[in-house]
């Protein structure tokens, strides 16, 4: 009866060690075969280049088709729009009002991954991307920019092609060209006032004296 125990013992442990060293369906058994990429992903780079284009175009129409009905955008200055209509207007405000703050925007969008796929094709689809982009700001006073923020975007595929459902940008609110430019600009004022205060105590100085 131990000898059949032993036995037995000894055929689970082999039948589990070739278990798990079989290759798993989604792993090419032969070296240096990989598996092909879904198709979805370079629909994907399609969208991105798009939409890229169209950003340094400044065409707002070509932006729109890019994006889905309820779109949510999160900017970089914490302004949260939602829906195309909304995402026009804002445009307009920032890029062509007559309180426009934007003159034009140069971007670089680059991921950092593949997108998260899922859902199966033929059916629905999502898809999670995240990455950084390399921008250049012009504003209204012709003062130009550069900065790096991070991105992530959630896409779904429709019948006829993937559309942006949410884009959400942020910059490092310790590290970025803007915040050091307005600490540039305290220190100026800061020195000059203090000039300014000395040179006053001076011309105070010298009248009580007189």
């Amino acid at each position: 009866m131990k000898r059949l125990l032993v036995c037995l013992v000894l055929l689970l442990a082999i039948a589990s060690t070739a278990q798990e060293g079989t290759p798993s369906p989604e792993v090419s058994a032969t070296p240096g075969l990989e598996l092909a990429e879904d198709p979805a992903h370079n629909e994907l780079r399609l969208l991105r280049q798009h939409m890229e284009e169209a950003m340094n175009a400044r065409d707002i129409e070509s932006i729109l088709e890019g994006v889905s009905e309820e779109v949510v955008f999160t900017t970089m200055n914490g302004d949260v729009v939602r829906g195309k209509e909304k995402i026009r207007e804002y445009f307009e405000q920032m890029m062509n009002g007559p309180e426009a703050r934007v003159k034009s925007v140069k971007t670089k969008f680059s991921v950092d991954d593949l997108t998260i796929l899922y859902g199966q094709p033929g059916g629905t689809r999502f898809g999670v991307a995240y990455g950084h982009s390399e921008d250049e700001y012009t504003l209204a006073d012709g003062e130009t920019f550069q900065v790096q923020p991070r991105w992530s975007a959630t896409m779904i595929r429709d019948a006829d092609s993937w559309r942006i459902v949410s884009f959400h940008y942020s910059v490092n609110m310790f590290d970025n060209p803007v915040v050091d430019q307005a600490l540039s600009k305290i220190a100026m004022l800061s020195g000059g006032a203090l000039v300014l205060g000395l040179l006053l105590g001076f011309l105070l100085g010298r009248r009580r004296k007189s």
